[in-house]
């Protein structure tokens, strides 16, 4: 059994990385043909999420199963696997791999140039770590509210103006006014960031079915906030009182989805 994969911009790599480590410290990720896939849920239960890293999306993606499975298990220790991230350079090209020495090690090496010239080459290589698999059915919820942004950097600057008001975010969405409202109220004031779906370059595409409003948690949200800056478009659904979905897409095939369980305002 064996796999390497390689991206030409470990850019990408390491802000996917991060919003995996934001939520779950402690995560396996599966290698098989089709690419690389991490899913979990948060200690408190209270969030999910699901990154897809297609095969097609690499530069260089080569897998050889483990005799028996169709897949490679690597339970990795996330918070570690960003500290080894933070020393990847601007330009670098990143390599992953998964090497068997006196114990599995999980290789990530970043270069300069092509595989066949590397420079300016550094690997690091991580431990892998036995972490019990835990089957997540993933189901397609029937949401009332969808609209997608051609960006995603609005994201993370809607959660920390809002955190500076409030704990929390309440979303609206107006069906006949085909409006959709982000608002915080706390001691500090108000705060409010509405968008006139027709009129805003940022929509791309809207569906309300009907009125929906519902509350979810900032400090979860700001979380979620972290792969904004690489997304080439993000999807929100939602409806009352229900989890909202946050599914950014990244140029080449990559998603990254979170869902967050609704606050219940008694």
């Amino acid at each position: 059994m064996s796999f390497i994969a390689v991206l030409e911009d470990v850019k990408i790599a390491r802000s996917l990385f991060k919003g995996v480590s934001s939520l779950l410290s402690e995560a396996n990720m599966y290698i098989d043909h089709d690419g690389i896939r991490i899913q979990g849920l948060d200690d408190s239960r209270v969030a999910m999420l699901s990154l897809k890293m297609p095969s097609s999306a690499f530069h260089t993606f080569d897998f050889t199963p483990p005799e028996g499975s169709e897949a490679i298990q690597i339970g990795l220790n996330f918070s570690d696997v960003i500290k080894v991230m933070a020393h990847a350079k601007a330009k670098d090209s990143v390599k992953f791999a998964l090497v068997q020495e006196e114990r599995p090690y999980f290789e990530m090496t970043f270069f300069r140039g092509s595989m066949e010239d590397m420079t300016q080459v550094r690997i690091f290589k991580l431990p892998t770590l036995e972490i019990p698999a835990e089957t997540i059915t993933l189901r397609e919820l029937d949401l009332d509210v969808t609209v997608e942004f051609a960006t995603g950097s609005w994201v993370a600057e809607l959660a920390a103006s809002a955190a500076t008001i409030a704990d929390d975010l309440q979303i609206i969405a107006k069906k006949d006014e085909e409006k959709l409202i982000f608002y915080a109220e706390g001691d500090l004031g108000k705060f409010e960031f509405p968008i006139l779906l027709p009129r805003d370059e940022m929509v791309t595409r809207y569906e309300i079915v009907k009125n929906a409003k519902s509350v979810y948690s900032l400090d979860y949200l700001r979380k979620m906030g972290i792969p904004a800056k690489i997304a080439d478009g993000v999807l929100l659904r939602f409806s009352e009182n229900m989890p909202m979905e946050l599914t950014y897409i990244v140029g080449g095939g990559f998603e990254i989805k979170y869902l967050l369980a609704p606050r219940v305002i008694g």
